[in-house]
């Protein structure tokens, strides 16, 4: 069941990996459901960073790889987040698009990644792509790297991590003092 934020969470038994594409079917209480189709069983794995790892395939060297086929699926599958982008704060949804073995169109740092896995492994990888060009660096750093900091220059990051996240004082007393900044320009003018 969600709780009242409409989060929940399921947890899987252990799955064993499979080329094999099946289903899951999700349903509720009222008998409303949602069957996902073409699901397969391995290993996943996120692709974070800045431009280079968004380049694509195609106009690597990355080009030149070759994927064993596994029937008639593709066994390494992409999903690239097209919604949102490195933040200081944790996001809660993201959309974006599954490709399907359309390798040219996949990162080519990703893809060479998942390419060595595959050939060790022999699984299904699956590569949740969240790469944006000129984000800046201290966004793809998880905010524990910033909060034991003792330089000033990190300080100031981690403090501006604190004021950007709706869930922290911090972000109320910037917010505040915004707003009052806006009342004090209105009381001058």
């Amino acid at each position: 069941a969600a709780g009242k934020d409409g989060k929940w969470m399921l947890q899987l038994d252990k799955l064993k990996a499979s080329f094999e594409p099946g289903e899951m079917v999700i349903s509720d209480n009222a008998g409303k459901s949602v069957t996902l189709k073409n699901i397969l069983v391995g290993e996943v794995w996120m692709a974070s960073g800045q431009s280079n790892m968004q380049m694509k395939v195609a106009k690597s060297s990355c080009n030149k790889l070759r994927v064993k086929p596994r029937g008639k699926v593709a066994p390494i599958r992409e999903f690239e987040v097209t919604s949102v982008y490195a933040a200081l704060h944790p996001i809660e949804k993201a959309t974006g698009s599954w490709k399907n073995g359309d390798y040219a169109d996949y990162s080519a740092i990703a893809f060479a990644f998942a390419h060595k896995l595959y050939e060790e492994l022999d699984v299904p990888i699956g590569i949740l792509n969240c790469c944006f060009s000129q984000t800046a660096i201290q966004a793809w750093v998880p905010r524990v790297g910033f909060a034991g900091a003792d330089d000033e220059y990190t300080k100031a990051i981690y403090q501006k991590i604190l004021e950007t996240d709706p869930t922290t004082p911090e972000h109320k007393n910037a917010w505040g003092k915004f707003y009052q900044g806006l009342e004090d320009a209105i009381q001058e003018n």
